[in-house]
């Protein structure tokens, strides 16, 4: 070896200088390597540090943006529940309905907020009561006519839904049925009280016992009253079928709603009139004011036949049987009386012609029914008004 390194002694030196060369150059490309893994690791963590703030920088937008829409949610359920308060105030249905319906979006955003837990039940019981006002409405409208608040009834029913729709449908006829029957039993009870029957017993009698308790002066004020009273019922209704059928949406439906309590109330006051008469003591009337009794009557069979378009033949029987009542009373207090003039008076001929007849004393003409009243078709249409409640004072 030491021969072999003595004949090569130059290519072993240049050996070892290109060893020590490349030991040189490995040293260089470790602190290289080494250096740029340093530099990777911190640009790494740059990277890393960088992708995180913008990840929490979007999460803190996004938080904010969740915050001011909660906070405008907030205003607005705030304001919006003192807004549905005062058009509930005001009979404003279809304002109050389109205003909670908007105001539901509000409510889900903040429904996880909890100082916004109060102001949602408010809401909720506000929507709750919008639906019991409105069929509480429909009982006042029922007898009084108010045609711009039962429009307003309608545009909130429209804009809750077709069951709600139905529902009128359903509960209509019966609402105004109930309504109008509560309203006369009241008018009777009252007219009882004031004739003196106990008021524990008005509670347990019916419309028709009651009636026949009252004198003749409570008598007529009562059936006037009642007259009024159904009358108003009636012309409201005829009334607001006019202006369901005025309806954009579901009119004919409506208006055939209206229509069908209009005809279930008129088969109530027959029936209830019809009691009413067949109970009521009018033998002691006298018999000026036994027509103006059976004229009233006669007047309101009239007016609701024309309006509602139904016969009332129960009623104008109930009539004409308590008239054949009074007539066959009238003319035995006559007879009795005749009997006892002519028993008691001292009676001298009188010259009469041969034609002489009832009607041939002046007195008893304004009883012979040619001053009977006209149909309320007849009277209503030389007068041209067919919403005119006659029985008003």
């Amino acid at each position: 070896l030491a021969r072999k390194v003595a004949d090569s002694h130059e290519d072993f030196v240049q050996g070892l200088e290109q060893v020590h060369d490349l030991e040189a150059d490995l040293q260089l490309t470790a602190f290289v390597v080494k250096n740029a893994r340093r530099q990777i690791g911190q640009g790494e963590r740059e990277l890393l540090r960088g992708g995180l703030g913008v990840i929490q920088n979007f999460k803190k937008k996004q938080m904010a943006v969740e915050v001011v829409s909660i906070i405008r949610a907030m205003k607005q359920l705030v304001v919006g529940a003192e807004q549905v308060q005062a058009m509930l105030a005001q009979c404003r249905f279809g304002e109050a309905t389109a205003a909670v319906q908007e105001l539901e979006s509000s409510i889900e955003i903040v429904r996880g907020v909890e100082c916004m837990q109060t102001t949602i039940s408010l809401l909720q019981q506000v929507e709750n009561r919008l639906g019991q006002q409105i069929w509480s409405s429909l009982k006042v409208l029922v007898i009084g006519k108010d045609t711009e608040t039962f429009q307003r009834v309608l545009e909130a029913l429209v804009r809750k839904g077709e069951d709600s729709v139905e529902e009128f449908g359903d509960k209509l006829p019966r609402i105004a049925e109930a309504e109008l029957r509560g309203r006369i039993s009241s008018i009777v009870q009252n007219e009882a009280i004031a004739q003196g029957v106990n008021k524990r017993d008005v509670g347990t009698m019916s419309i028709a016992a009651l009636t026949a308790k009252l004198s003749k002066s409570r008598l007529e004020s009562c059936f006037l009253k009642v007259f009024d009273c159904s009358m108003d019922c009636l012309l409201a209704l005829v009334e607001y079928k006019s202006v369901a059928l005025r309806m954009p949406t579901r009119g004919e439906y409506l208006s055939a709603c209206v229509h069908t309590a209009l005809q279930e109330c008129w088969s109530r006051l027959v029936y209830l009139i019809g009691e009413m008469i067949g109970s009521a003591r009018t033998s002691g009337l006298e018999l000026e004011r036994f027509l103006n009794f059976v004229h009233m009557i006669a007047m309101f069979t009239d007016a609701g036949e024309f309006l509602v378009g139904m016969d009332a033949h129960e009623l104008r029987g109930s009539m004409r049987n308590q008239s054949i009542a009074y007539l066959k009373s009238f003319h035995q207090d006559r007879v009795d009386l005749i009997i006892n003039m002519m028993e008691s008076e001292s009676w001298q001929r009188f010259p009469v012609g041969p034609h002489f007849g009832v009607r041939s004393v002046p007195d008893i003409l304004p009883y012979t029914g040619k001053e009977a009243a006209q149909p309320f078709a007849t009277t209503a249409a030389a007068e041209g008004d067919t919403e005119k409640n006659p029985f008003k004072s």
